[in-house]
C-alpha cells in the first residue's frame, strides 16, 4: 500500500515537474502543509518560510538570522515591509518605508523617504513614543530606543505588542521622536494583521 502511495506521490511531481519545464520555477504543498520548491532541472527543496498554507496571504513572512558566514541559522524571526509617511522640521508627508523584526523582541526600522538606509541612532541614541490604534481603539503608549539602526521595543512593551498581532485586525502606528525639540512623527497602518499568530506559533511554540 505505502508503495502504491510513493508512486502516484512520484506521478504528482512528474506532473508538476512537467509544468516547471514550461513555466520554470513552480511552487507546491506536501499533505503536512509545508511548501516545496520545483525546479525547472528537476530539483526541488522546501521553501525558506515553511509555514501553514492558511497564512500564504498574510503580510507576516517567516525568515532566518544568519551567521558571520552568511549561512542560515535555526533562529527565525517574523517581518514585513510597510508603507507611511513622516514629517518634520524640513518636510511634511514624505514617503516612509517601515520594517518590522519581531523574535522574542519587537523592532521597527523607519526609512526616511523610502530609501535603504534606515533612521540611525548611532552617533546619538534616540528615543521614541509609539502610539497605536488597535481596531480603531487606542492602547497605553510604548517606548522604542534607537541606538543603531532600529527601534526596539522593552521586554514588556514587545509582549504587549506581540499579543495584539496575535489578535489581528487593524493598526495604526504613530512614532514620535521624544526629544524636546524634535518634531520628527512616523506614521503608517496595518490593515489586516491576520497570520501573525500562525507564524509565531510554527516559529517559537515547540
Amino acid at each position: 500500500m505505502g508503495r502504491c502511495v510513493d508512486l502516484d506521490i512520484m506521478r504528482y511531481f512528474a506532473l508538476l515537474f512537467l509544468f516547471g519545464l514550461a513555466f520554470g520555477q513552480i511552487n507546491a504543498i506536501t499533505t503536512e502543509g509545508k511548501i516545496v520548491i520545483l525546479n525547472s532541472d528537476g530539483s526541488w527543496e522546501y521553501a525558506t518560510d515553511n509555514l501553514p498554507v492558511s497564512t500564504s496571504n498574510s503580510i507576516w513572512k517567516a525568515k532566518y538570522f544568519v551567521d558571520d558566514f552568511g549561512d542560515q541559522t535555526d533562529d527565525g524571526y517574523i517581518t514585513t515591509n510597510l508603507k507611511g509617511t513622516f514629517s518634520n522640521s524640513a518636510t511634511t508627508n514624505s514617503k516612509l518605508g517601515v520594517r518590522f523584526i519581531i523574535d522574542e523582541t519587537v523592532a521597527i526600522k523607519l526609512y526616511e523617504y523610502d530609501q535603504n538606509h534606515p533612521i540611525s541612532g548611532k552617533i546619538s541614541a534616540k528615543l521614541y513614543k509609539i502610539m497605536v490604534k488597535h481596531n480603531g481603539e487606542r492602547t497605553p503608549d510604548f517606548i522604542g530606543r534607537n541606538h543603531s539602526d532600529r527601534l526596539v521595543l522593552n521586554e514588556n512593551d514587545s509582549k504587549k505588542i506581540i499579543e495584539l498581532f496575535k489578535a489581528g485586525g487593524s493598526f495604526i502606528f504613530n512614532i514620535e521622536e521624544s526629544l524636546q525639540y524634535s518634531s520628527g512623527s512616523y506614521r503608517f497602518k496595518i490593515q489586516d494583521a491576520s497570520g501573525f499568530d500562525s507564524i509565531w506559533q510554527t516559529l517559537f511554540v515547540k
